[in-house]
């Protein structure tokens, strides 16, 4: 592993931030045939809840290089069942859910100086780009999944860049870069 250790000889590890709903998982009212599907109460309704293909040992291997946080503008009674399908050990303060967004411009913002860590430590893995208009640059975006089975985008795109952003002073420079992109894309933008 890549991981950078403080003067203290500890490993100083990233914090990688995950949305749920059209990232990681998919969900329905209808289930769906031949699909692997798991099942959850919410509000009186059966809710039929898909991973995105990958996702488990897309799982495995992050949790492996980084602190896993959990950020969903989902309902906590909802999302609480759906974290425990992924991984029932992510404790309670590394989960954020709909009442901890801000809505801004029509969007659940997900203010991520609420995870208590240094923004350069910080990358938000999620489908929506107004969700990270408080940390634009920290926003790492993933095309949502409605359900394709073909979809390879966990394992063949975001992998392989979490990998590099797993070391802190590859993570510096992805942030700045991120930034310079951002604001790039701000000033064309603003001039059309």
């Amino acid at each position: 592993m890549n991981h950078n250790i403080n003067s203290a000889g500890i490993v100083k590890r990233g914090a990688l931030v995950l949305d749920l709903d059209e990232t990681l998982v998919t969900s329905s009212v209808l289930p769906t045939r031949n699909d692997e599907c798991f099942t959850i109460r919410f509000n009186r309704r059966r809710i039929f809840i898909r991973f995105r293909p990958g996702m488990k040992s897309f799982y495995s291997a992050v949790k492996e290089m980084f602190d896993i946080y959990i950020f969903t503008a989902s309902d906590k009674k909802y999302a609480n069942q759906v974290i425990d399908l992924i991984d029932d050990q992510i404790p309670h303060n590394h989960r954020f859910f709909r009442d901890d967004c801000t809505c801004m411009s029509g969007y659940f913002v997900k203010d991520l100086l609420k995870i208590g860590r240094d923004l350069n430590e910080i990358l938000l893995v999620d489908d929506t780009e107004g969700c990270a208009m408080k940390q634009p640059n920290n926003l790492l975006r993933v095309t949502p999944w409605f359900g394709n089975q073909d979809d390879n985008e966990l394992q063949t795109r975001l992998l392989p860049l979490l990998k590099i952003f797993n070391d802190e002073a590859a993570r510096i420079n992805i942030l700045s870069q991120m930034a310079n992109i951002c604001f790039f894309n701000a000033n064309i933008a603003a001039s059309l």
